[in-house]
């Protein structure tokens, strides 16, 4: 029977230590597995939350876009509205990137910070060009949740997204629950 594959099984499986591990034993080896396989579900785990994080960014940032005064009593908004909203939250730390510098002393290296926004936003447009995730804004109901959304993960399923070129075409458009109920029911 093989012995489960998490580290905490593996070490309950060897045991305390009474007995002494050979270093070139199975159960060493069960143990680095198991060791390496935790490593990389940790890893994992916090990919997945950085783009959790990075997600619920863009959509409070195009939340706070649509709430504005200016675009509040729009119903909804074009593919070129939608791309101008993505190119400002590409543009949203270049302010901070020519203060960096500004500051920044001759013959001296970029700061870490600097570097950092310069490769995110370098992916950003790179994303952009190849299909940006943004919420459906031509979609009355979608502009609608996105407003009313409580900044959660899990109610972002009311919106409706899709992935938008900065030709203006469209990659796929991804359906919410409720579209998927009723399209059963027909």
């Amino acid at each position: 029977m093989p012995v489960g594959k998490s580290l905490a099984k593996v070490t309950k499986s060897i045991g305390n230590n009474k007995h002494k591990v050979h270093p070139r034993g199975r159960k060493l080896q069960q143990l680095e597995r198991a060791t390496l396989r935790d490593e990389q579900l940790e890893k994992k785990k916090r990919q997945h939350a950085d783009n959790k994080t990075v997600e619920l960014l863009r959509y409070s940032y195009i939340q706070d876009l649509i709430k504005s005064k200016d675009l509040a009593e729009e119903q909804v908004f074009s593919r070129n509205d939608i791309a101008k909203f993505i190119e400002l939250f590409i543009a949203r730390d270049d302010e901070e990137i020519a203060e960096l510098k500004k500051t920044k002393r001759n013959n001296r290296p970029p700061t870490n910070r600097q570097l950092l926004l310069e490769q995110r936003k370098k992916a950003e447009i790179q994303e952009f060009n190849i299909g940006f995730m943004s919420p459906d804004l031509t979609d009355a109901d979608s502009v609608k949740a996105l407003r009313n959304w409580n900044g959660t993960f899990g109610s972002l399923n009311q919106v409706k997204k899709f992935r938008l070129k900065k030709d203006l075409s469209i990659l796929g458009e991804s359906k919410t629950p409720r579209d998927i109920e009723m399209q059963e029911k027909e």
